[in-house]
């Protein structure tokens, strides 16, 4: 079963998981529309469906990669279910390291000299991704592509812009701008 845009918003509507309202971003930003991909998990189905759809799209589209590292926490259970389909080795990485143990930041593997795809749920600015991608390449891997589920951002000469600066090149089953989401609420 593949996905279309108009399926997509219609499971995250009938799934409880696009509100709509007035709502603060991760960046800061405002926004009368929420979208809470950390939800899809609860739903084994549409879970199933959208990440077989990711798995195929990264396959098919030859996205070249080592490893497959989620980002802390919404991103990792959609890494785990990508690396399950494609066979690829999973790492973690956290947003601080353990204050016990090897103190790790990252967590499963080494990453030197590997090129590491990085999985996400959404990217509305991606200026959150940038501490991830900065500490992966800080322990020497190389990375070049950040994987999502959506592609949100509005901007996108700004979108384009950071992609240069951070050379990443942001890869997503779905992009849909705010009028598009909108457009859907009943």
């Amino acid at each position: 079963v593949t996905m279309n845009k108009d399926d997509f918003l219609a499971n995250l509507e009938k799934n409880e998981i696009l509100k709509f309202g007035e709502f603060t971003l991760a960046s800061g930003g405002k926004s009368d529309f929420y979208i809470d991909l950390r939800i899809i998990p609860y739903h084994p189905d549409f879970f199933s469906t959208i990440m077989k759809q990711l798995a195929d799209k990264i396959e098919q589209d030859s996205v070249n990669f080592d490893i497959i590292c989620g980002i802390p926490m919404a991103g990792m259970p959609f890494a785990t279910l990508i690396a399950y389909y494609l066979k690829k080795p999973l790492i973690f990485i956290r947003k601080t390291p353990k204050d016990h143990g090897l103190n790790k930041l990252i967590e499963g593997g080494d990453v030197k000299g590997k090129k590491v795809l990085v999985i996400d749920d959404l990217v509305s600015t991606a200026f959150s991704k940038e501490f991830a991608i900065n500490e992966l390449r800080k322990e020497g891997a190389f990375v070049d592509t950040l994987c999502v589920i959506l592609d949100r951002r509005e901007n996108r000469l700004e979108a384009k812009s950071w992609e240069v600066q951070q050379k990443v090149k942001v890869f997503s089953l779905f992009t849909l701008s705010r009028d598009e989401i909108l457009a859907f609420k009943k």
